[in-house]
């Protein structure tokens, strides 16, 4: 049997190299004799390439040598001598390697690493010498590892099993990982190899195993060093770095496989297991501080250790416990509303910045608001009410009108979060019935817009009221044209002119009566306008609200003539000084039919105040009855018209008091209403399942006893009974 060896011969063609076939006849002999010359010329290139000498044959006189004896009885006898060769090879360096002295790890594994750095550059000659073989040996013997495979099995037999050297390779690798996690110089290249070594070699379970329990101890360790050193920012910064260096370290050094669980380590040892205390202690610093960063990137660690729902409790927490301190310290109450809108400007920059605007987020937020809001019952929708009186004031004086705008929008989104809505309605009707009144508003429109956010927020059901006192004031003015037509025609002639406000009782606030005894020129002039009114409308009744009204009175005094802007029980005090040069306290009283209180409420701003058109006999902040009053003959002031403090344009105590009384009476009427409606569509009912309904119903907080003393009410007036078996339940009277 002969084989024909082939060479290729190359001649360019057209400037292109082409490849063309020659046969050059070679007979190679087909016994199974082997020629010995040819093997021991192979021999001594594999020993001349495992100790780095020269070759003394070409490569390709090598390749040839291989080709010609690559016959099946050849390969069987060429093959085993081959890997003893490889194996009497690695022998030599396993003993070389476990008798060679200790000089420490990172010797260690620069020896390792240079033995398997060779070993792979030797195999990888060897093997284009033998490969055609190897490849033959391989389709002949089946269950045959090809040359590279044989070799690394070699490579883990002779060097690592005979040695025992796995677990000192293991050892000195995690410590110098340990020393690069530590920020100190180690051999990252030689780590990069032999991991990829054990890879190879099939040992790299064996690595993992030790590696992860390694890691976990050192990030334990290392947590509670810098946990007890570091700020929490500077700790969240840390985990970040060295997640970030975990995940390149996998990449570049690990299997694939490894990445998970060592993030996962990483997680629980620096995040997970410390959460609680970060969250519990260390996050009050962050949001103390407004930090958008270090928050953002709580957060995003917080998600990778499915801590989410934790940091939206953290946050809660942290906006009731802030928030309270803002609504139930009374010396605060001037400026709560103000300090609210900056707290939840504050927290709505970090729940849109660092939150994302994460709906878990937003609804712990709108929570929170609710919970520490309504910790202080009707105070803050109170001073709410109060902040939007005193905007709705200036007007744009101190902003533009888009500003105005923005903020009237973020003062009804605390409104939104008061449980007393009813109280907000109540002190607004107040302010709202001041401002129409005494010409208080900076703008109707501003008015009319603040109204319709306020129905567009609660309903029109809310705002009925409020736009009926609108109805009524735009009435009046025609009413009030329609009168001096009335007068013109007549050809009557009035000494006063006086403008009325004709209100429905039951869109304004109720004003209690102030009892006053008006000269005969005021009666005159109300009795004029009364009988107008009356013939006009003959199924109505006036009733004269003395505490709402005011005048211009023109005062003549020595240094000039002035026009007092004075309320109305004032001006009765001035006029009596028409007929009477001084009147004492007692003298005054009988003329007005003032009451005490009022009486020197209104003595006070005129003899004490500011513009002192009085003067008060005894020099004291005090009103007694001897106190004897006169025009004061020496008023000057640089204004033409002048303000005397307007006392009943500010809301006192007594009328705050009332205004809440109604509101409480109004709440009882609204409890009894609503049990008895749902008593009437259930007919019977338990306590507690009747509790529920009621606080779906009602719209504001309520106590469980006072419930149960309306309930008690309404079983003394016959609308419901108890059940005779059961005390806990009630069943409706028809």
């Amino acid at each position: 049997m002969a084989l024909q060896r082939q060479s290729f011969a190359g001649r360019r063609v057209g400037g292109a190299k082409k490849l063309s076939i020659t046969g050059l006849a070679r007979t190679v002999s087909s016994s199974g004799n082997v020629d010995e010359s040819k093997w021991n010329l192979l021999a001594d290139a594999v020993k001349a390439i495992q100790q780095h000498t020269p070759v003394s044959t070409t490569l390709q006189s090598l390749r040839s040598m291989v080709t010609d004896m690559a016959t099946p009885q050849h390969c069987a006898i060429l093959v085993p001598r081959l890997h003893t060769l490889l194996h009497d090879f690695l022998v030599t360096k396993a003993d070389e390697l476990k008798t060679a002295p200790d000089s420490g790890s990172e010797d260690f594994l620069r020896r390792v690493n240079s033995l398997w750095v060779d070993h792979c550059a030797q195999m990888i000659l060897i093997r284009s010498i033998f490969v055609v073989l190897d490849r033959a040996y391989v389709k002949q013997v089946k269950g045959t590892l090809p040359l590279w495979e044989t070799s690394l099995v070699m490579f883990r037999k002779n060097i690592f099993a005979a040695t025992k050297l796995t677990d000192r390779l293991v050892a000195c690798l995690l410590a110098d990982i340990k020393l690069d996690r530590q920020g100190r110089a180690t051999q990252q290249d030689v780590v990069r190899s032999l991991i990829a070594m054990t890879s190879a070699l099939k040992l790299y379970s064996t690595f993992e195993a030790a590696f992860l329990p390694a890691s976990r101890e050192f990030y334990d360790q290392e947590s509670l060093e810098k946990l007890q050193t570091s700020e929490v920012a500077m700790y969240l910064q840390h985990v970040s770095r060295r997640i970030a260096q975990e995940t390149h370290r996998a990449k570049a050094c690990l299997q694939e496989q490894t990445l998970r669980p060592l993030l996962q380590a990483v997680d629980a040892c620096l995040l997970k297991q410390h959460m609680p205390l970060i969250l519990a202690e260390k996050f009050k610093d962050l949001m103390d501080s407004q930090d958008l960063v270090h928050i953002k990137l709580l957060y995003s660690l917080c998600q990778r250790v499915n801590a989410i729902i934790d940091l939206q409790a953290a946050y809660k927490a942290y906006v009731v416990e802030q928030g309270k301190t803002l609504v139930t310290n009374p010396e605060k109450d001037k400026t709560m509303v103000e300090d609210l809108l900056g707290y939840q400007k504050q927290l709505l920059n970090i729940l849109n910045n660092a939150f994302e605007g994460a709906p878990g987020f937003v609804y712990a937020h709108k929570v929170a608001f609710e919970k520490f809001i309504n910790s202080r019952a009707n105070k803050p929708a109170e001073m709410i009410a109060r902040f939007v009186d005193e905007k709705l004031r200036s007007g744009y004086k101190e902003c533009t009108e888009d500003e105005l705008d923005e903020l009237l929008d973020r003062v009804l989104v605390l409104f939104r979060y008061t449980s007393g809505k009813d109280v907000f309605e109540a002190f607004y009707k107040n302010h709202l019935a001041r401002r129409l009144l005494h010409n208080k508003s900076a703008s109707t429109d501003l008015e009319r817009t603040m109204l319709a956010k306020l129905k567009q927020e609660c309903g029109a059901a809310f705002t009925s009221n409020l736009e009926g006192m609108f109805k009524d004031i735009s009435v009046a003015a025609e009413l009030n044209a329609s009168y001096r037509q009335h007068l013109d025609a007549k050809g009557a002639k009035q000494s006063i002119d006086m403008v009325v406000q004709v209100l429905t009782q039951s869109h304004w606030p109720t004003y209690s009566a102030l009892p006053l005894t008006l000269p005969a020129e005021l009666v005159a002039v109300q009795e004029q306008f009364k009988t107008f009114y009356c013939t006009k409308h003959s199924s109505r009744q006036l009733k004269w609200k003395n505490a709402q009204g005011h005048c211009v009175v023109k005062a003549k005094f020595p240094k000039g003539t002035k026009d007092l802007q004075m309320a109305l029980s004032q001006t009765v005090i001035l006029l009596a000084y028409n007929e009477h040069k001084s009147l004492n306290f007692v003298q005054l009283q009988e003329i007005t039919g003032l009451e005490d209180k009022e009486l020197t409420r209104s003595l006070l701003s005129m003899s004490l105040g500011k513009a002192r058109v009085l003067t008060k006999s005894i020099k004291a902040k005090t009103i007694s009855d001897e106190d004897v009053f006169a025009v004061n003959e020496k008023f000057s002031n640089a204004h033409k018209r002048i303000k005397i403090n307007q006392i009943q344009l500010k809301e006192t105590v007594e009328e705050t008091s009332a205004t809440k009384e109604r509101i409480f009476q109004d709440r009882i009427y609204a409890v009894d209403a609503a049990i008895v409606r749902i008593m009437k569509t259930r007919k019977s009912l338990k306590h507690s399942l009747l509790m529920t309904a009621l606080l779906e119903q009602l719209k504001f907080p309520f106590k469980p006893s006072d419930i149960k003393k309306r309930i008690e009410s309404l079983i003394d007036r016959d609308y419901l009974a108890r059940a005779e078996n059961d005390s806990q339940t009630y069943n409706y009277l028809a």
